[in-house]
This record gives C-alpha cells, structure tokens and sequence, in this order.
C-alpha cells in the first residue's frame, strides 16, 4: 500500500460519502458507512469498518464496484467531476493562506507553514528564529525573547532545528494560530522597521542608545 499523508487521508475521512481524490497514482474514496465495495483486486470493504478506500494502480482496472442487494451483483460506481475533491496536480489552491505549502511527498507532512516569512510581514523584520524556537516556540529581538510555543503547540509542531516550519494537519489550525499571534503581538510595543531604523542611522537621526534600546525592544 502506499504511504498516504496523513493530511489527505484526514481530508478524504470528512468528505461526504463517494468524493474521490488523487495522491500521486494512488485513488482515495470516502464511503458510505451502509455499502459494500469490491476493489479493483477483488478484496471487499464494508464502509461500515472502513470511512476511506485508498485505491492502489492496477493493470487490468481502476474501478471500485458496490454490492446492490437489488441485484445481488456488484456493479461499477461511477464518478463525475463534482465528485472529485481535488487532484496532487492542483493542491496548493487547497490551502488558502499565505506562506503554506501542502507537502504531499512525506508520509509525515500535512501543511507546512513558514512561520518566520509570517512574521517578518505581520510583525517585525527584526525578529530572528533560531533552535531555541525549536525547542522552546522562541523567536528572538535582540536580547528580547518572546514565548511563542502555547499559541500553537495544540495545533502544529516545528519541523525541524534548521528548517523551523510549522507543520498543521488542519487548515483552519493555520488561521487559529496566525490569529492568536496577531492579538499576542498587538499587546506589544515593536520597535520600527528595519529600513526606518536604517534610515533613521544615515540621517544622524538615531543615536547609539537609541540604536540599543531599539535592538532590545525596549523603545
């Protein structure tokens, strides 16, 4: 069988029953909880022990026949275009928000979220992520270290040291955390831009304790 990310297979379980879907060559199918199906290679699945079918490549067929008591017989279940939910060609219109990207090629990936460009456009440029975030949630201004993990451990984790993604299996955990951290951020003083302070440096505008306290977050 193949290995299915965990974000589609949680997409397709909460789709209504017989949307499909397509994860490289591999089919999925939502079911319906009162139907027998045949696969392709003759195994049956009652939807009742199974909310997905994962339809693997075969030579002969890719169809996915259903029991009709009617008849007695399995027949093929057909399938329109408003069936499909969407194909891996097309994924990234399944995810709405900026900065995301569906990653499809890892059997550990749902959404990634780079969370640091986020920042820099929502926040401040001055803020730096190192493995501290990886640990502990921290992002960094200066000395000044702002605690970041209880805003989205519920949702996501952090992909790794160096590449410091957040990694959702939902899209609407996506705008619950963005949300938070706007209302978290709005309560704090952030110092100016870094082309404003820049600027401001050769204009003779900033001193060097000004510079300093900028650098700490305190001004």
């Amino acid at each position: 069988m193949s290995n299915i990310p965990r974000y589609f297979i949680n997409k397709i379980k909460n789709e209504k029953p017989h949307k499909w879907m397509q994860v490289n060559q591999t089919l999925l199918m939502s079911t319906h909880p009162y139907v027998l199906y045949q696969l392709p290679d003759g195994t049956e699945v009652y939807g009742n022990s199974e909310k997905h079918l994962v339809i693997e490549p075969n030579d002969k067929s890719w169809s996915v026949n259903f029991f009709n008591p009617q008849t007695k017989e399995f027949e093929y279940l057909t399938s329109e275009e408003k069936d499909w939910v969407f194909c891996s060609s097309d994924l990234k219109r399944d995810c709405r928000y900026e900065f995301t990207e569906v990653e499809y090629t890892s059997t550990n990936g749902y959404i990634k979220f780079d969370i640091a460009q986020w920042l820099h456009k929502y926040v401040s440029k001055t803020l730096s992520l190192d493995e501290d975030f990886y640990f502990y949630g921290v992002v960094k201004l200066g000395n000044k270290e702002f605690e970041l993990q209880r805003y989205f451990e519920d949702y996501a984790s952090v992909e790794g040291r160096k590449q410091l993604y957040l990694v959702f299996k939902r899209e609407n955990d996506v705008y619950n955390v963005t949300e938070e951290l706007k209302r978290y951020f709005a309560k704090k003083k952030m110092p100016d831009d870094v082309e404003i302070v820049y600027s401001k440096i050769q204009k003779n505008e900033m001193t060097i304790e000004d510079f300093e306290l900028w650098v700490r977050g305190d001004q």
